[in-house]
């Protein structure tokens, strides 16, 4: 599950919500349960970033995860998501985005499976992770039963990391719950093809775009103290052969701790380059 099957209970991470304040009405059925799950769940999910973030669906329109401007993504019965992306593009964090989402708007209950543990079907990693904390789920039967009959979000994160050899066991448990009202979503980089014998609808995750790039800037800017309205100054300060290569996440946010670091060391300086009296030069 998401609290032992994956990274996100690395580190200590800030409680969300308290799961007794919920009642999830159309799971009443069998939450009482699930209510220790519920609870630690919520209280280890890292709030996602707020950000809006663009995914190209079946390789057509653009739905959004988060605030608008893009159409609203949302989850119904049955559907089966393939999310791609090179990596530091924030697959994970699309998934811990679903899996509040599913809590909160769709009342779904998200298990978020990590794909690097490998020798498993589906339900094996269900149950392992879940046994402890809902000891009646602590069989694969159980928690095969419980994801095909009840209203659950499946996210299984890294999939281009599972081993190939392990694949027929792990793609038969997937195809299992075709009849299922679950959802899943099995996220991995694009190189790697989605499990077979599937209908996946296709979701991509590319680079930031102009607004998702500036957006991140601007929250920076207000992190460090210095006010929104600098972001295009910042972006023109940036070196010309640096700046188109901040639309890739993972690069930005490596720039930015390195300026984070820069303006800790010199607080006046104006520019990414040059230090001076303003903490961007005249950019507004």
């Amino acid at each position: 599950c998401l609290l032992s099957l994956g990274g996100v209970g690395a580190q200590p991470l800030a409680v969300i919500d308290d799961c007794t304040r919920h009642r999830f009405p159309p799971l009443s059925g069998f939450v009482g349960d699930l209510r220790p799950y519920l609870n630690e769940l919520l209280g280890t999910l890292r709030r996602p970033n707020a950000i809006p973030r663009r995914l190209v669906v079946n390789g057509g329109r653009s739905m959004g995860i988060g605030p608008p401007p893009y159409e609203p993504f949302t989850l119904a019965r049955g559907d089966r998501f393939h999310l791609t992306s090179w990596g530091g593009r924030g697959k994970t964090t699309i998934l811990r985005a679903l899996a509040l989402q599913a809590l909160k708007a769709d009342e779904r209950v998200p298990v978020l499976l990590d794909a690097r543990l490998s020798g498993h079907t589906v339900f094996e990693f269900v149950a392992r992770g879940l046994a402890y904390i809902v000891p009646s789920l602590g069989s694969a039967s159980a928690a095969q039963s419980w994801i095909a009959g009840a209203r659950t979000l499946l996210l299984i994160d890294n999939w281009d990391r599972y081993p190939e050899y392990d694949w027929p066991a792990f793609e038969k448990s997937l195809q299992s719950l075709s009849r299922a009202d679950c959802v899943v979503v099995v996220a991995g980089q694009a190189h790697r093809r989605a499990p077979a014998g599937i209908p996946w609808v296709q979701l991509q995750l590319d680079r930031y775009d102009t607004a998702e790039r500036d957006e991140v800037v601007r929250r920076f800017l207000i992190d460090s103290g210095h006010r929104a309205g600098v972001v295009s100054g910042f972006i023109q300060s940036v070196p010309p052969g640096i700046a188109d290569l901040l639309f890739e996440p993972v690069l930005l946010a490596r720039y930015l701790e390195l300026r984070s670091h820069a303006l800790t060391q010199h607080p006046g300086a104006t520019s990414a380059t040059t230090p001076g009296p303003g903490p961007y030069g005249s950019g507004t």
